[in-house]
């Protein structure tokens, strides 16, 4: 069942563009789709985050992933350099599911988690005033995802074997506007997704499901 707007502005605790969430190092980052030559990019990224984040012999499935054409998945650089990933895509019920979001361990801690997480929130579309988007964190995500606002309800784990706790935000149209103009302001470029966001297959587990 959708949420009022009443109800959406009383779980609205803190807010993406929070000035702690700004920090000079969030700037100059580009963001492209990723295409098939991307992908041993995001295999090398995965790998680097592997031991902390997900289970041994997930990767196949991660790749398996890139490949189905049911995901957006962004590739970040930084000086031309690749620095980060992270998917987006649109679940059953229209909401956008973040997942896969990770970040060069050499390059963490340099505003480049935040950088993605906004570049993704800029190119989702509100609905009558709001945007809510859902995604799951590893248990060591859960904090910086929070400072966005985002609200955890529960841990599970999911069929893949992740242990992961479920997170929602639900943001103002404004708001993603106003992100827009602040990632334009630090020359983060989001790149044309005119043709659309997958989304996952109705028929079978969502391609998102298995996300830190």
């Amino acid at each position: 069942m959708r949420l009022s707007n009443f109800a959406r502005d009383l779980l609205v605790q803190r807010r993406p563009l929070d000035p702690e969430n700004l920090g000079d190092e969030v700037r100059d980052v580009t963001f492209g789709v990723m295409d098939e030559a991307d992908i041993p990019i995001c295999m090398s990224l995965y790998r680097a985050n592997e031991d902390p984040h997900f289970p041994a012999g997930f990767a196949p499935r991660y790749e398996a992933t890139l490949r189905s054409g049911r995901l957006l998945n962004l590739v970040a650089r930084r000086n031309g350099e690749p620095v980060g990933c992270g998917g987006l895509t649109i679940g059953r019920q229209g909401v956008p599911l973040f997942c896969f979001g990770m970040v060069d361990p050499a390059r963490q801690r340099q505003g480049i988690g935040t950088a993605l997480f906004l570049a993704r929130l800029s190119l989702c579309a509100p609905v009558d005033g709001w945007l809510t988007i859902r995604l799951n964190a590893v248990p060591n995500a859960v904090g910086f995802f929070r400072r966005f606002g985002v609200f955890f309800t529960q841990a599970a784990v999911c069929h893949y074997g992740l242990f992961h706790s479920r997170g929602t935000l639900h943001v103002r149209a404004a708001e993603i506007a106003a992100c827009r103009d602040v990632l334009a302001a630090r020359r983060i470029h989001l790149p044309d997704v005119s043709g659309g966001i997958p989304g996952a297959d109705p028929t079978g587990p969502s391609a998102a499901s298995p996300r830190p």
